[in-house]
């Protein structure tokens, strides 16, 4: 590989001898194919340094499996008044439904990233979602109506929930 300046890469200027009028690069046409081939030069060049500096594999860290993945299951709370979402319910479906309404409680606690989905079952009161720390939706709950579905989600290094 070329460790050459990028400006004695490639020659773009022809000696105007050897070509004719109708075949000369316009300037600006000429500069736009240089600096596309020097970024090119340049990129290629910079890929074994990169490398280079990326640290060897790691062992991965802990993840919401090992807590339990219950991706596809369905945690039924029929009956409850209230309840308090555990490691145990990542990517579960959480079933509440209670005709005097449901507390449903978002432990901060949980493994992170986290997400779930509560559905509030048709014909029950409401659910009042409220995280133990932080915020969802940039509020201290929210009220999901009966027959309603969401989703919540925290991320890695946040308190605030988000629902939708």
């Amino acid at each position: 590989m070329s460790t050459n300046p990028p400006s004695f890469r490639l020659p773009f200027t022809v000696p105007s001898e050897k070509v004719n009028e109708e075949a000369q690069i316009h300037p600006a046409v000429e500069a736009a194919i240089r600096y596309l081939f020097n970024g090119i030069t340049d990129l290629q060049q910079a890929i074994p340094v990169l490398n280079a500096k990326i640290p060897a594999a790691s062992t991965p860290g802990p993840t919401n499996a090992a807590a339990g993945n219950s991706i596809g299951t369905t945690n039924n709370q029929t009956g409850a008044t209230a309840y308090t979402v555990q490691n145990s319910d990542y990517g579960a479906l959480v079933v509440v439904n209670h005709s005097g309404g449901v507390a449903v409680g978002l432990n901060a606690q949980v493994n992170r990233p986290y997400y779930t989905r509560i559905k509030v079952d048709s014909g029950s009161g409401s659910a009042t979602i409220t995280p133990t720390l932080g915020t969802i939706n940039h509020a201290g709950f929210i009220v999901v109506p009966a027959g309603t579905t969401v989703q919540v989600n925290v991320n890695t290094d946040d308190v605030n929930w988000t629902a939708s």
